[in-house]
């Protein structure tokens, strides 16, 4: 349903993973004191999963995407269309909220100027190698502890945007909303992004070491795409060239990320020849989309 009072913020839940996740993503946001729409994009597989229980909270609303694959570009971009908050969040079921989540996102927005605000990725345990590489690999720039500041770049599983900022970029994402993308456009038009601490989401995702790599490509591919066509050609031969020294950069942030504490350099022991694996399909993605550019 959309009639009624437009709330303080909306929020759009991706799901990438289980019915548990996400009903636990879907129950801690119903716990919050915040007025929210909550927004789950639906493909036949979420319609499902979400079959799987009698009731949900009163304040989620399915979007259906009967036409949609498992693409969850296409699922967020969809859920933030239907959303109608002036603040719309967006997160994936594999990254809980904190208890505050919602209260901190509105009172940042309400204070800073800032056209995307964004938070930080903590990791729950227990989790496997494969997992513990993602989080690495994935979310590094977003571990804990991070200071308050202007960001080049924001994790789609805890971002929150002012939707006056993301109007006038609507034709970056209402196909496929892909973080990057929208961020450089933001960025292009004089925009800036914050990163709040105090948002946090705590992020735990089973998956494979294939699944992994193959969705790391893609990912690699879209930044690569995003950065080309930011440079030139000589830019982009040479951002290309550089291409092998990725994974070296990759493995040597996550490293210095586990340093920080015994909980992570455990958990990058255990992560690490699968972060090796994931961190050579990103740089094999950057690499096509860097020669390749997103409209070439």
């Amino acid at each position: 349903m959309t009639d009624g009072p437009i709330p303080d913020l909306s929020v759009v839940v991706v799901t990438l993973g289980s019915a548990a996740s996400l009903f636990a993503a879907l129950d801690a946001l119903a716990a919050s004191d915040v007025e929210m729409e909550v927004l789950v994009p639906a493909t036949a597989r979420v319609a499902r999963l979400l079959e799987t229980r009698s009731s949900l909270p009163a304040r989620v609303r399915v979007v259906t995407l009967d036409d949609v694959d498992e693409d969850a570009w296409r699922m967020r971009a969809r859920g933030v269309a239907a959303s109608r908050a002036a603040i719309v969040a967006t997160i994936e079921d594999h990254a809980l909220p904190a208890a505050d989540w919602a209260r901190r996102i509105v009172e940042a927005h309400a204070s800073l100027p800032h056209a995307a605000i964004g938070g930080v990725v903590e990791k729950a345990t227990p989790d496997s190698g494969s997992g513990w590489a993602m989080y690495f690999q994935d979310y590094g720039r977003y571990i804990p502890p991070q200071p308050a500041g202007a960001r080049q770049y924001l994790s789609a599983c805890n971002v929150s945007y002012k939707r006056a900022a993301l109007e006038p970029v609507a034709a970056e994402w209402r196909v496929a909303m892909h973080e990057t993308t929208v961020h450089f456009a933001l960025l292009a038009r004089g925009a800036t992004l914050w990163l709040d601490p105090t948002i946090v989401v705590r992020q735990r995702r089973p998956l494979s070491v294939e699944e992994g790599m193959e969705e790391l490509r893609h990912h690699g591919r879209l930044f690569g795409e995003d950065r080309a066509d930011q440079l030139s050609a000589a830019g982009r031969a040479v951002r290309v060239a550089a291409t092998p020294l990725v994974p070296v950069v990759h493995l040597a942030r996550a490293a210095r990320h586990a340093l920080r504490s015994p909980r992570l350099a455990v958990g990058f022991a255990r992560a690490l020849p699968s972060l090796v694996a994931f961190a050579v399909a990103w740089a094999t993605g950057e690499a096509t989309g860097l020669a390749r550019g997103r409209r070439a």
